[in-house]
């Protein structure tokens, strides 16, 4: 038999290209191991306490992020500190002494960012070496135009937010019929707006309105495509009862965001470590501060995620899920 070569076992591993990781806080330099891999995205949320989402990544450094359940403007403080090859390095923000956190981290191209022109306003990309997960780069001009995003199939996913300036977290998929963006650092219906330009995105390129993914200023933009046994994406229907939807996915799923397209309910976000058993999987609401919710709510199943709850994420509605 032919050897098998590590690093492409690697690049073709989804466990060396995300994992989801638990740390306490101590309030001061905290360095979390174990990751398997060196991230190039981290985003994390107290578990035990009300306080911020925060994401930071390799394309703006350490020492800055930005906050999912917020619209404002990137912060530069002592959060993220270093980025290490097993894991990265905590200050004392998003560290605080005792808190418990979760956390969710993917490797993208070791920091280092290529120039794109395939679209209309020119990008420097990361992308990760499955081809299904980039972080892209570029400055909106206000108005109509397209974007490159250097994977290697048109994205299903996109979350895009203006860096230098308080301005909302806008969401793309492909899976909201007749509705083209959504809030991320708010609840909400999906909706009909130009902030797409009302045009799905392409293998190269997605496309961006006359506002939100094309606001004036540096925007930041993170893409998701489906690849097989890695990333999942779709619509599912709620039914409104504890033997809820189950969601095929084709392997067994270590993160989940969903929301109803439907309705103004939160962003639920769930991984494989919190607690990481049926029906006990513990939900954070992206769109808040709040602390994780532990209400059973979902199972994670070898394939798929099977809802165990008739309330939200359930409701009898249309939801979106990555």
């Amino acid at each position: 038999a032919d050897a098998i070569d590590p690093a492409q076992t690697d690049d073709d591993f989804p466990q060396k290209l995300f994992g989801s990781k638990l740390y306490t806080g101590n309030g001061g330099t905290n360095a979390i191991s174990g990751l398997g891999f060196a991230p190039d995205v981290v985003w994390g949320k107290s578990r035990s306490n009300a306080e911020n989402h925060f994401l930071a990544d390799t394309s703006h450094g350490t020492g800055k992020d930005i906050i999912p359940d917020l619209a404002a403007a990137q912060q530069t403080e002592n959060g993220v500190t270093a980025f290490g090859t097993d894991g990265w390095s905590m200050g004392s923000v998003y560290n605080a002494n005792n808190y418990t956190y979760g956390s969710w981290s993917w490797r993208l191209n070791g920091g280092t960012e290529v120039s794109n022109s395939d679209g209309g306003i020119a990008s420097t990309v990361q992308v990760d070496p499955s081809g299904g997960f980039s972080l892209v780069r570029y400055s909106g001009t206000g108005s109509a135009s397209t974007v490159g995003h250097g994977l290697s199939s048109a994205p299903t996913w996109i979350f895009a937010k203006r860096y230098d300036a308080s301005s909302s977290w806008v969401a793309y998929t492909t899976f909201m019929t007749g509705s083209y963006y959504m809030t991320l650092d708010a609840g909400g219906m999906g909706a009909d707006s130009t902030i797409w330009n009302n045009t799905n995105s392409t293998s190269s390129v997605f496309s961006v309105g006359s506002g939100g993914a094309s606001n004036g200023g540096s925007m930041t933009a993170f893409c998701w495509a489906d690849v097989e046994g890695y990333i999942k994406s779709g619509s599912y229907e709620g039914n409104g009862a504890v033997d809820g939807t189950f969601v095929y996915t084709g392997f067994r799923p270590a993160f989940i965001i969903c929301k109803s397209i439907d309705s103004g309910t939160s962003w639920q976000l769930f991984d494989d470590k919190r607690v990481g058993y049926n029906v006990d999987n513990n939900s954070f609401l992206v769109d808040t501060n709040a602390a994780e919710a532990t209400t059973n709510m979902i199972d994670i199943l070898s394939n798929g995620f099977k809802l165990r709850i008739a309330t939200d994420p359930n409701i009898a509605e249309t939801y979106i899920y990555l």
